[in-house]
């Protein structure tokens, strides 16, 4: 069974009430406490590189779907049902993207996986 995942940012209302499981796909986790679980799927977290090293938005877009690539679509629907356990998945970060032209890696790879796949992935 393929898992149902979602997308959204930690400080959302929707992981603290959410049913299913929230999962990270940051560089680094949140310093401030949770109210909920954290599992991680490790295909979707960009590199240090990405994250610190200075790179333009084209180069980070262009280096996230390469590891994207890399990673495949079996390999990270297979991380997600490892988290999932049969139940629904938001991956969490940390972008804001009610703010206009925002950018974050979570929507690079709900692009690149509704390319593939042809699955919406959904921000909540």
């Amino acid at each position: 069974m393929k898992a149902l995942f979602f997308t959204s940012r930690y400080q959302s209302v929707i992981p603290r009430q959410w049913e299913g499981v929230s999962a990270r796909i940051s560089y680094g986790r949140p310093r401030w406490k949770l109210q909920y679980e954290l599992a991680v799927v490790p295909s979707l977290v960009p590199t240090k590189q990405m994250v610190f090293g200075g790179i333009s938005e084209l180069e980070y877009r262009i280096d996230y779907r390469e590891q994207l690539l890399d990673h495949g679509t079996r390999k990270i629907e297979r991380e997600i049902e490892a988290v999932a356990q049969g139940r629904p998945v938001v991956l969490l970060c940390f972008c804001d993207m009610s703010r206009p032209n925002a950018f974050c890696h979570r929507r690079v790879f709900a692009d690149w996986w509704k390319q593939q796949t042809g699955q919406d992935v959904r921000e909540l």
